[in-house]
């Protein structure tokens, strides 16, 4: 069986081939960042796009090249205020940018005018192979119920692939460059810290018995399933700033509520997915905005203004004016809203809720397996204050913090032509998951003073919660370091440009159908959503402009990317959100995946065809899709949906 099914996966993947010469542009618009040597070649060597020559013949070869570099002039321009320099170039043809493929490598080139090089890069045009290994991990966790076992294989798989299958290099790649890279990153690192200690305070909360008086207090002895999943939306909705400190307070803070309704925790893994990254995505007040914006930012005003319209002047314009078409996030807040109103489910969702509901009943004591154990000696009995005020100090000391570092930052000169606004959100989203790594650290603490001297709690026992808390997340955590593993995996493998250039050649007016069933694709595949972002936006955008798409089709088109992005996150096994979500609510991975995935797949379906398809299609008014969507979904909960 698992041999026939990855066996028909892999003829699937076979059929999928795009343009070589599309590939190898997407491919080049990489090199010019400043993480590559030749980026780096052109920034030691001083010199500027507006003083190149030969870019429409080096576009030719390697189309969506062009965007690259208009964003790269834009950029420098922006930095050196220089406004004239682009109409009158100094040395015009001074330099020459060649770029060639031959259908498995493409080979970008700096040269001078007497052909000296002064930077190249060869790199292989990636083919489908680069979907086996995160398409298979995909197939493999489902069929093995093994996240954990199917993401390492997978990982294994890519290195095998990019070793040329030498076992030993493969095994050198995969242990000591993917696998030992991804723990040695700091970012990573801390992820892992602040998400440990974030839920290992709570856990401290739910030992002394604070939330379980918390949860007692705020449902007066009755916790029933709506007031449990309408509170768990309502705090996802308090917490927008950040997807990561949605999930994991939320999630966390929610469990021994959620228990105690009868509410099972694939919906309260679904709840808190489903209102972290689709609230932040459209926050104006975000650690989203800042990356989103750039990454229309670098397209330049004069190109911003030729594309969406003479009052889209810069990045925060074309998120703001692209708002009303981010069909996916806002349908799926409504989705969400719906399904707690009505208090139906369908589906794997249905049976998970009926489980949760049975096993409740008839076992009693499995109603609250979070339950606080018999007071200690001495101890005195905690009260709501005592479950819910760490963890509120908590979010008071990151919001605090984020709003200083946003209200003193330093303008940076490539960020000053942007609104104080967006620059701040600049700002304060870089220092973010070191914000959230001290304050998360800073609650461990205070979870556990406020413990021992308030409620009089033994300093051991306290210590004993802490360390259970991070034991508990031990399994998930092993899931997120192998997801974000086979994202360095997909990198190397050349997944995202690969897919990224089946947009070329779309149709016009279903080019935002397309890019947001791409978008989605490529974020399942690749496990992140951000990733796909800065892969398809310079893609799409440029598409759309070359088919002449007008105003509202460009702004759709955008806004199709940002939500395609998210909507496959969502459907991704391999999704650091994904994995989160299951860890901060104590949910099994693969249940939380197979239970959120047809509601995803409904409201991501609904949003192509109403409101990419027949609002921005037909009329190109948003407002049809919205209407239009919201009756489908509404239809789809009263006619399948049932009380558990």
């Amino acid at each position: 069986m698992l041999l026939a099914i990855s066996a028909l996966a892999l003829g699937l993947m076979s059929l999928i081939q795009p343009d070589p010469g599309n590939i190898a542009g997407s491919m080049a618009r990489q090199s010019f960042g400043q993480d590559d040597p030749f980026g780096n070649a052109i920034s030691t060597a001083k010199l500027q796009m507006p003083q190149l020559g030969n870019v429409d013949v080096a576009n030719q070869n390697c189309p969506t090249l062009k965007t690259a570099i208009q964003a790269q002039r834009s950029k420098e321009l922006r930095e050196s205020d220089a406004t004239d320099e682009e109409s009158t170039p100094s040395t015009p043809s001074s330099h020459n940018l060649i770029c060639n493929h031959d259908g498995s490598s493409f080979q970008l080139q700096l040269q001078e005018s007497d052909g000296k090089i002064i930077a190249e890069v060869e790199k292989s045009i990636p083919t489908w192979v680069a979907l086996i290994p995160p398409v298979l991990a995909v197939v493999w966790a489902f069929l093995l119920q093994n996240a954990l076992l199917a993401l390492f294989s997978g990982v294994l798989l890519g290195g095998f692939i990019l070793a040329g299958f030498d076992p030993v290099v493969a095994f050198e790649l995969t242990f000591v460059d993917y696998i030992g890279g991804t723990l040695k990153s700091r970012d990573n690192q801390l992820i892992l810290v602040f998400t440990s200690t974030l839920v290992a305070m709570v856990q401290i909360c739910i030992a002394t018995g604070g939330i379980n008086a918390f949860v007692d207090w705020i449902t007066r002895g009755n916790a029933t399933r709506r007031r449990t999943q309408a509170t768990t939306v309502a705090l996802g909705g308090l917490i927008f700033f950040d997807d990561y400190a949605n999930t994991t307070v939320v999630g966390s803070s929610m469990r021994p509520m959620a228990d105690k309704s009868e509410t099972s925790r694939e919906k309260l893994a679904y709840l808190v997915d489903a209102t972290s990254a689709p609230i932040a995505g459209i926050a104006l007040v975000s650690t989203w905005i800042a990356y989103e914006i750039g990454m229309f930012d670098n397209f330049g005003s004069n190109n911003l203004q030729q594309y969406f319209g003479d009052d889209v002047t810069n990045g925060f314009s074309v998120f703001l004016h692209a708002m009303p078409f981010r069909f996916y996030c806002i349908l799926t807040l409504f989705f969400v809203v719906s399904l707690v109103w009505s208090r139906r489910d369908f589906g794997p969702m249905l049976q998970a809720e009926r489980k949760a509901k049975n096993s409740a009943r008839e076992n009693p004591e499995l109603a609250n397996p979070e339950a606080s154990p018999p007071k200690a000696p001495g101890q005195r009995k905690a009260r709501a204050i005592d479950g819910i005020g760490p963890i509120i100090v908590t979010l008071a000391a990151i919001v605090g913090w984020f709003t200083y570092v946003a209200l003193t930052h330093e303008v940076d000169p490539e960020h000053a032509h942007l609104p104080p606004l967006v620059q701040a959100m600049n700002a304060a989203s870089g220092r973010m998951l070191h914000i959230l790594t001290y304050c998360g650290l800073f609650g461990s603490l205070l979870a556990l003073l406020w413990a021992t001297i308030r409620v009089r709690y033994p300093v051991r026992r306290a210590i004993a919660a802490y360390v259970h808390g991070v034991r508990f997340l031990a399994p998930t955590l092993a899931i997120l370091v192998l997801a974000i593993t086979m994202k360095t995996v997909t990198e190397e493998l050349g997944t995202g440009p690969f897919l990224g250039a089946l947009v070329q050649g779309a149709p016009t007016v279903l080019l935002p159908v397309i890019v947001f069933a791409l978008a989605g694709f490529v974020a399942f595949a690749t496990g992140s959503s951000w990733a796909t972002m800065g892969v398809l936006v310079p893609v799409a955008i440029e598409t759309a402009a070359s088919l002449g798409a007008s105003h509202s089709l460009m702004l759709a088109t955008a806004a199709s990317v940002l939500d395609g992005a998210i909507f496959g996150d969502h459907c991704s096994p391999i999704s650091d959100t994904t994995v989160l979500s299951s860890a901060s609510t104590g949910c099994n991975h693969l249940a939380h995946v197979r239970t959120q995935l047809p509601y995803a797949l409904i409201v991501g379906i609904t949003a192509m065809v109403f409101g990419y398809g027949l609002s921005t299609a037909i009329t190109g008014d948003p407002w049809l899709g919205y209407v239009t969507g919201s009756v489908a979904l509404f239809a789809i909960i009263m006619r399948f949906g049932k009380h558990p």
